[in-house]
């Protein structure tokens, strides 16, 4: 499963939010030096979707804000719909099944 994300570092706050148009946007407090912001990134999904660190991965977009993210769990769509959004129905997401 891929999933498409925004991120924006050096955030106050460490959070996931969804845009209007159902992009996922990642607020991380850490700024973008030596991965750091990266990383957080990782442990912040690992989190939200509660799989562990190492079924994420960055698979593009590595040295910019918008990412490809690669979640090697089998998970269906709607399992990660419910845990990015907490149990809210109705948010949409830019998921890619395979590329």
């Amino acid at each position: 499963m891929k999933l498409r994300v925004n991120v924006i570092p050096g955030s106050g706050t460490q959070r996931l939010e969804v845009l209007e148009d159902g992009r996922l946007r990642a607020r991380v407090t850490s700024r973008p030096i030596g991965g750091r912001a990266n990383k957080e990134l990782l442990r912040l999904l690992s989190k939200q979707l509660n799989v562990s660190k190492s079924a994420i991965s960055i698979s593009a977009g590595s040295t910019g804000r918008n990412k490809l993210i690669d979640i090697a769990v089998e998970l269906d769509w709607g399992e990660i719909v419910d845990r990015l959004s907490g149990g809210r129905k109705g948010h949409q997401y830019q998921l890619l099944q395979q590329m």
